[in-house]
């Protein structure tokens, strides 16, 4: 109980008058909803629909439009075949048994199959994390499965189609309606509806379908969707769940238009959809959330219903066509495939519909050379000579009022070179499982920026929310005559302490890249400077960090530690994917003293070092940029 209280005590910290009234109404829905459940009335009635009333069900003529797909390797396909689906670096097995889609790949424990409403799924509950058992039962396994429809022989694609049906039908009998942890999230429900209806398009050429399974099929979707449509996230809780649960509404509607409230749906999907995309797309094309994976997540599911409106010719707002485009163009610029995007912000390392979807990557991008995304606060640099990649995160913390992805992680920088990761951002690891790593992933400890008195820029105050956010500014972007590139930013993060932070980056054709934080202020106070690696050291030489044979950084400015896989406190840590960590080295440069202070970093790639007049004469040039737009 006392934990509830905490919790609203910190919702209500961010809402406005408006969603508490909507707050007050979603709960008493939520008390219908259970007694609809108890008495087995109403939503939850034994409603039934005759499939040859439905062109979805009753149509030999795919319904859905054409979309595009990445080649699945021989190992995949035979994961797939063999009901193996890759879930957070593990494998789950599709077998019948009573309990498949309820334990938890974290821990082997199982979630309670009770009304949705009464379990605890929140942080520090006493089962597990439960975006790990969400995954299988979004259904996306099905998706992978049709995809193989076509280079498979007919017989094979018979089997392959009552091996869907068969896995459909289980779970719908092991998960009644409103029963278990798969219906606390409504997006959850969306991404079923999305799975459920691409999979039995892509094989309704090859599969006999009896009427039981039709008629299933129509069901599930009409539950679903009404409970979406009564259950969308809004005010404080919107961002990509809100675009699932519209997505998945609209297809529910677009494909099955027999129904009596699909036109009801269609209105409510389109109007909460279009505003929303329109507000979480930055006019530069980065998503406000600041956290990419969810960027890729929320354009897969636009990129499906604009696709599917399209074969409906039904309308978009044009200038949520162009923004739609330009978002591709940003998402294109970070990263070149699902496996490329920089961890910045929470990554679930989930997907809309399948990770074979392509819609959202685009053939021969250019990608090399600088790119300044202002409203979003990042720049990307690729570097064509040293096959480099450098992301230089200068955006604000996250979407308000909760900026519920975000992490603290103002002025951080990435580096790529090849197919190495030299510094990279942590990744995220956890949302309800262990609470100290959870609020360790989001740190600003955890990033490759400089931490003041060991506060994070902003206040951890749940796993979903933060406040005093900071604001992030790049106040100079030059390129050089001679090629070399400038760059100076600065946040807010500090401000209520009296303090600044500005990270000024001169970034060279050759590779190397050098970087100057300065803290300006007053007073005694202890500054810590990290840098987290993505190879391990070959060599340490004092200050001197050797990572392969032409790689190597030098700090300065402080005591210099190397720390590994810390527990007390955590420190050192990587997750590369979801719910999977392991230790990794993190440089720790510490200066406890009188401000202002300034910390040097040097990054030589192919061992190439310039000499120490010429350091000098950088480091001043950075410095003076710094003390102009001080004055300024």
């Amino acid at each position: 109980m006392l934990k509830k209280l905490i919790w609203y005590k910190q919702r209500l910290s961010v809402m406005s008058i408006q969603e508490v009234f909507y707050r007050i109404h979603e709960f008493f829905d939520q008390k219908i909803f259970y007694i609809f459940f108890l008495f087995k009335i109403g939503i939850c009635s034994k409603k039934t629909f005759n499939y040859i009333d439905f062109k979805f069900t009753n149509s030999d003529e795919k319904c859905l439009p054409l979309l595009r797909w990445h080649d699945i390797s021989q190992q995949e396909q035979n994961n797939i075949l063999h009901g193996v689906h890759l879930c957070f670096g593990k494998e789950w097995i599709w077998k019948s048994s009573r309990d498949i889609w309820n334990i938890s790949l974290e821990n082997g424990n199982t979630w309670s199959r009770s009304h949705y409403a009464a379990i605890d799924y929140r942080l520090g509950n006493s089962v597990g994390d439960v975006r790990l058992v969400w995954e299988p039962s979004r259904l996306q396994q099905l998706v992978d499965l049709s995809l193989l429809i076509d280079s498979v022989g007919e017989r094979q694609a018979k089997d392959l189609s009552e091996i869907m049906v068969s896995q459909f039908d289980h779970w719908v009998k092991e998960n009644p309606f409103l029963s278990g942890v798969h219906y606390i999230s409504s997006m959850e429900c969306a991404l079923r509806i999305l799975s459920v209806c691409v999979a039995f398009d892509n094989i309704r050429r090859f599969a006999e379908f009896s009427i039981d399974a039709r008629e299933m099929l129509l069901k599930f979707v009409w539950s679903n969707a009404s409970y979406i449509s009564n259950r969308i996230s809004l005010y404080s809780s919107a961002g990509n769940h809100t675009i699932a649960e519209c997505s998945g509404l609209l297809f529910a509607a677009v494909l099955f238009p027999e129904f009596p409230e699909s036109s009801q749906w269609k209105a409510k999907g389109e109007k909460i959809l279009f505003s929303e995309f329109d507000r979480q797309i930055s006019s530069d094309g980065g998503g406000i959330e600041q956290a990419p994976w969810y960027q890729a997540f929320v354009l897969d599911l636009f990129g499906l219903v604009t696709r599917l409106y399209d074969k409906y010719d039904l309308p978009i707002p044009q200038h949520l066509v162009v923004k739609y485009q330009s978002s591709l163009n940003f998402l294109n610029t970070l990263a070149s495939s699902y496996n490329d995007i920089p961890s910045i912000g929470d990554a679930d390392s989930g997907y809309a519909l399948s990770r074979f979807l392509k819609i959202s990557w685009l053939d021969d991008f250019d990608r090399y050379g600088l790119t300044t995304f202002d409203d979003s606060g990042y720049t990307v640099y690729r570097n064509s000579d040293t096959c480099s990649k450098l992301i230089f995160d200068h955006g604000n913390l996250g979407m308000l009022p909760s900026c519920g992805h975000g992490h603290s992680d103002a002025l951080s920088i990435i580096l790529n070179i090849e197919d190495s990761e030299i510094l990279i951002d942590p990744g995220t690891y956890t949302y309800t499982g262990d609470s100290n790593f959870r609020r360790y992933f989001r740190s600003s400890s955890a990033h490759n920026t400089v931490t003041i008195d060991g506060l994070d820029q902003a206040r951890q105050v749940g796993p979903f929310l933060w406040t005093n956010s900071y604001d992030a500014e790049l106040l100079h972007r030059e390129i050089l005559d001679n090629g070399d590139i400038l760059l100076l930013a600065s946040h807010t993060g500090y401000v209520e302490i009296s303090l600044s932070h500005k990270r000024g980056m001169l970034i060279q054709k050759n590779g190397n890249i050098l970087v100057l934080d300065s803290i300006d202020g007053s007073g005694i106070h202890r500054l810590d400077l990290n840098w987290n690696l993505g190879l391990e050291v070959s060599k340490q030489n004092n200050n001197e960090f050797y990572l392969c044979s032409d790689v190597f950084l030098r700090v300065k400015g402080g005591d210099v530690t190397l720390h590994c896989g810390d527990i007390s406190p955590i420190f050192g840590w990587q997750s590369d994917v979801y719910g999977v960590k392991k230790k990794s080295e993190t440089i720790n440069v510490t200066y406890d003293g009188k401000l202002p202070h300034e910390f040097v970093t040097e990054v030589h790639v192919n061992c190439t070092s310039s000499s120490p007049e010429v350091m000098t004469k950088q480091i001043e040039r950075i410095r003076r940029l710094i003390y102009d737009t001080r004055k300024n």
